[in-house]
């Protein structure tokens, strides 16, 4: 695959010259798909259920946990208009099925969505899907950790197949302002 950039159908007096100074990515999906940049992704913490991990924690670092905290996110499918050429015909039953994923690769916790009917040609947002996270720890500035939500389409439905999976990468934090005490993160 080659790629020509042509700057000379325009001119201006700053600059004339032309090209890519960022990186170009070709993503291959299936019809069905998530949308480019189509997951949103937060945290809930209760902040009653913070506790230090004394384990993991060393002078100037604390690692801090919630035994009560969720990731949640919403998910954008598109379904591509010309999507009987790779033998989808009309409209299609989805579901997206989320993995929370630990640094290590373990899942530890996962949840799928409700089933919706995504049209050829639209952009469809799945039902909000919420992943309790148990044991969660918590990102911070000492210890930026990061989970990584995995957003999984199945096809047919919640017991369909797997047609195309995005991940994004996450943290859990509580985060707070408060006309007395100002900014908190994680309580």
């Amino acid at each position: 695959m080659a790629l020509f950039v042509d700057a000379s159908k325009t001119s201006s007096w700053w600059y004339s010259g032309g090209g890519l100074y960022t990186d170009v990515s070709l993503v291959a999906t299936a019809p069905l798909h998530v949308d480019f940049d189509g997951i949103d992704a937060w945290s809930s913490v209760n902040e009653q259920a913070i506790s230090l991990d004394e384990k993991l924690s060393a002078p100037g670092r604390a690692v801090l946990r919630a035994s009560v905290a969720s990731l949640s996110a919403t998910v954008d499918l598109t379904l591509d208009a010309n999507s009987t050429v790779a033998g989808y015909s009309g409209s299609q039953q989805a579901a997206v099925q989320i993995e929370v994923l630990d640094d290590s690769g373990h899942v530890v916790g996962t949840a799928t969505s409700d089933a919706v009917t995504v049209a050829p040609g639209t952009l469809v947002t799945a039902t909000t899907v919420s992943v309790p996270v148990p044991q969660a720890r918590l990102w911070s500035v000492q210890d930026p950790y990061l989970y990584t939500l995995r957003a999984t389409v199945l096809r047919g439905g919640a017991s369909g197949t797997a047609v195309d999976a995005v991940e994004v990468q996450v943290g859990v934090r509580s985060v707070s302002f408060d006309s007395d005490t100002g900014f908190s993160l994680n309580g």
